[in-house]
């Protein structure tokens, strides 16, 4: 979301999950430097490995630092289910883009 809204659009992350918005919330508002944090995603994946060195790869995280967001692009969070969140019919047109996908 961070890139999206570094590309000078408006948008808003959503999470229901507390552990999910407690790790966000680290991300977003106390990291203050670039690659300061590294992690092992693949550690704990059994499966789809071509090799054990694979499941002990590091990434250093985050590659952009979010407080550093110029103004011109408006990011934010909504804490909740995304239906009751994102329930309002309105004219308004509204994009949903998968973590995935990025």
């Amino acid at each position: 979301m961070v890139m999206v809204s570094l590309a000078g659009y408006q948008c808003q992350g959503n999470e229901f999950s507390m552990y999910m918005l407690l790790g966000s919330h680290f991300i977003l508002n106390e990291v203050t430097q670039s690659h300061s944090i590294t992690i092992h995603p693949w550690l704990l994946h059994f499966c789809n490995s071509m090799s054990y060195h694979n499941q002990l790869c590091s990434v250093r995280i985050p590659d952009v630092i979010p407080g550093n967001i110029p103004t011109y692009g408006l990011f934010s969070m909504a804490a909740g289910d995304f239906l009751e969140v994102y329930n309002e019919k309105g004219p308004s047109i509204m994009q949903q883009i998968s973590a995935e996908l990025l």
